[in-house]
């Protein structure tokens, strides 16, 4: 019901709406629309050629359970925007009170979009599309580029986290992350960052010991 929350800023929860529907199965059950297949076949060659810098980014950005979720992770990186240029109170209390209501807004338009156009994820999609086929995938911690039916798909996760149970379209992440960007952005009047996150070898979740093999920066 989120996209139903009265927003801070924005005039309703659907002005933004994208205008570009995602690409669906076809009306007809009997072929599927062409664009739908090639982002699912996408999905499987990411996941096929998985480095050691892709697994990391994916973990940096997951932000599932157990975290800070995107819009605490952007607050986070406010910290580190604020350390940075000795800010006081007084712009302090600004930035965040821009940011924390720009990321509240963009909830409401992303999930606004998700209940409008109902889109399926792409574990739900890989699996019906590529049933009975044999792909090459990430076939768990480990297991890297192994053959695999498509219907036994599974995305860089923990394999005891589950899929969230909202549609796909349009991203939260993606949009958390661009609202939250362009608070800092303008705030700062400057796109110059600068934060480096180096993750030491074998710290990840989701391959404990095993991934990265070296540092990653």
């Amino acid at each position: 019901h989120w996209s139903k929350v009265v927003p801070f800023a924005l005039a309703r929860g659907d002005q933004f709406r994208p205008t570009r529907p995602p690409a669906t199965l076809a009306s007809s059950l009997l072929r599927e629309d062409r664009e739908f297949q090639e982002q699912a076949r996408e999905i499987i060659q990411y996941t096929a050629g998985l480095t050691d810098e892709h697994k990391v980014i994916a973990e940096f950005w997951a932000d599932g359970p157990d975290s800070s979720y995107p819009p605490g992770h952007w607050c986070l990186i406010a910290d580190f925007v604020s350390t940075r240029d000795k800010m006081g109170l007084d712009d302090n209390i600004k930035l965040y009170f821009a940011l924390g209501n720009a990321v509240f807004d963009a909830g409401i338009a992303a999930w606004d979009a998700k209940r409008a156009f109902d889109s399926v994820r792409p574990i739900t999609a890989i699996r019906y599309l590529f049933r009975g086929v044999k792909i090459q995938s990430w076939g768990g911690p480990g297991l890297d580029n192994i053959e695999m039916l498509g219907e036994e798909w599974i995305p860089y996760q923990s394999l005891s986290f589950l899929t969230p149970g909202f549609p796909d379209f349009v991203s939260g992440h993606s949009t958390f992350s661009a609202a939250a960007a362009e608070v800092l952005r303008r705030f700062t009047r400057s796109d110059v960052f600068g934060m480096r996150v180096v993750v030491p070898k074998g710290t990840s979740r989701i391959e404990p010991g095993i991934t990265p093999k070296t540092d990653v920066t």
